[in-house]
């Protein structure tokens, strides 16, 4: 998947519980010419917000600036989230204050520790998975599926056998809140740093279920120095 997919398919998302208007009053985020992105809201006081987030892989870290104030009883500090900003840079990926037009609450999470058998059980749902992208140690997923409301399950779980091996086996499992109605559109952000940290791994594949299929995602970067003998 192209590294702009994910952002494209941000630009056009429903997402998943609250989208707040920052700069209006309207119930929906301005996000005509506007930059999207996962971010981790670092802080937030009386004197605005800090957000960080950084392009796709292993890029730098970029920090975000702004007077806005955000909300802590819909996104609290240390969670990720989806952004709608500019800038007068006009570079979606640079450092330095933004005008904030919108955010959005996505689903949060940290990658599991699973057997293969109990990961098989939970992976009947097929979703359509419209953008799966690492960036640092995130994994961030824009999805869609029949269902209402709050999914039952969105997480990643890894088969506890692969933990220790170079690239461990992880699973993407989603189980809607109900599986009728229409298409609906769920952003998520996933922590991999419990398996991504260890010392031996060198990747990961992403295993998810669609309506074609079991497809794979290989999530790559990581490289580790070996002390010279």
């Amino acid at each position: 998947m192209k590294k702009n997919n994910i952002l494209a398919s941000l630009a056009g998302a429903s997402l998943l519980l609250t989208a707040v208007s920052c700069n209006n009053d309207d119930d929906t985020p301005t996000m005509d010419n506007s930059f999207a992105a996962f971010a981790t809201l670092q802080k937030t006081d009386d004197s605005g917000s800090v957000f960080t987030t950084s392009e796709v892989g292993d890029a730098p870290l970029v920090t975000f600036t702004t007077t806005y104030k955000v909300d802590d009883k819909y996104i609290e500090e240390g969670q990720r989230c989806v952004i709608y900003y500019t800038n007068t840079s006009g570079e979606r990926f640079k450092s330095g204050p933004i005008d904030l037009k919108g955010l959005a609450q996505v689903i949060n999470g940290k990658i599991e520790t699973k057997s293969k058998a109990e990961i098989d059980k939970l992976m009947q749902y097929p979703s359509n998975m419209t953008g799966i992208e690492r960036t640092r140690q995130y994994a961030n997923l824009v999805l869609s599926a029949p269902g209402s409301g709050t999914p039952k399950v969105c997480s990643i779980y890894v088969d506890e056998a692969t933990v220790d091996q170079a690239v461990p086996e992880a699973y993407v499992v989603f189980q809607p809140g109900s599986n009728v109605g229409s298409d609906l559109s769920y952003s998520a952000s996933f922590d991999l740093s419990p398996v991504w940290d260890l010392p031996t791994c060198e990747g990961l594949n992403v295993h998810y279920n669609t309506y074609e299929g079991v497809k794979t995602t290989k999530f790559t970067g990581k490289i580790h120095i070996k002390p010279s003998l």
